[in-house]
C-alpha cells in the first residue's frame, strides 16, 4: 500500500516509527498524512498467524482511519484477524486504554475482524497475500470526533491457541490487554 521511496524516520527508540505518505486535503483538513508503524519481526514462527509490521494512519481524502497489517506469510481462511479501536476517551463509556485499569477490562470500543470470508464490525477489510487492509470512517467509529483527537490502535491475529499481538502487550504487568502508550498505535483525526 505504501511506496518504498516513502520517507521514514524514526520517532521513538522502539519499533514504533513515522513516516510521510501523501498530501491530504479531505473534510477533516488539510496537511501531509503521517502513519505510525511497528514491526513484530516474524516472532512467532512465520506463518499465516505471524504480524511483521502494522501501519496506522488517517486518510483525510477519505476521513477514514486505515490500518495495514503484513503477515510473515499469506493470510488463511483459518486464522482470525482484528484490529481493535479505542477512540471515546471523553465519554463514560468503561475503562480507557492509557487510565488505570486494574482489572484488566476490554477497552475497545470498536473491532474489526477478518477470517475466511467473513467479515465483521465497521468499515471494510481486504486481504491480498500477506497483507490485510482495513478502512473505517471516522463518523462510522464516533460521530462526535473532532480534529485532533486521537484514536487507539492494536491488532492480533488469532490461529487455534496460537494469538499475536503487535504491539506487544506488556508480559510482566499481569494483563493481556493494552495499557501503555507503548502498546498501542496512535491515530490523530485531522
Amino acid at each position: 500500500m505504501f511506496p518504498p521511496e516513502v520517507p521514514v524516520s524514526q520517532t521513538n527508540a522502539s519499533t514504533s516509527f513515522c513516516c510521510e505518505i501523501g498530501n491530504n486535503s479531505g473534510a477533516w483538513g488539510e496537511g501531509t498524512l503521517a502513519a505510525e508503524m511497528i514491526t513484530d519481526a516474524c516472532d512467532i514462527g512465520g506463518g499465516p498467524n505471524d504480524i511483521d509490521t502494522v501501519t496506522a494512519f488517517f486518510d483525510g481524502n477519505t476521513d477514514e482511519v486505515v490500518v495495514e497489517m503484513v503477515l510473515c506469510a499469506d493470510g488463511d481462511d483459518k486464522t482470525s484477524y482484528r484490529v481493535y479501536f479505542d477512540h471515546q476517551g471523553g465519554i463514560d463509556d468503561g475503562p480507557d486504554t492509557l487510565e488505570p485499569n486494574p482489572d484488566c477490562m476490554s477497552t475497545w470500543d470498536d473491532r474489526m475482524t477478518h477470517k475466511g470470508r467473513k467479515d465483521h464490525g465497521l468499515g471494510t477489510i481486504e486481504l491480498v497475500g500477506n497483507t490485510l487492509t482495513f478502512w473505517v470512517g471516522a463518523d462510522e467509529l464516533d460521530p462526535f470526533l473532532v480534529s485532533g483527537d486521537i484514536v487507539l490502535v492494536w491488532t492480533d491475529t488469532k490461529l487455534k491457541k496460537v494469538t499475536d499481538k503487535t504491539p506487544n502487550t506488556e508480559p510482566g504487568d499481569g494483563c493481556a490487554r493494552p495499557e501503555v502508550a507503548s502498546e498501542v498505535l496512535s491515530v490523530i483525526v485531522h
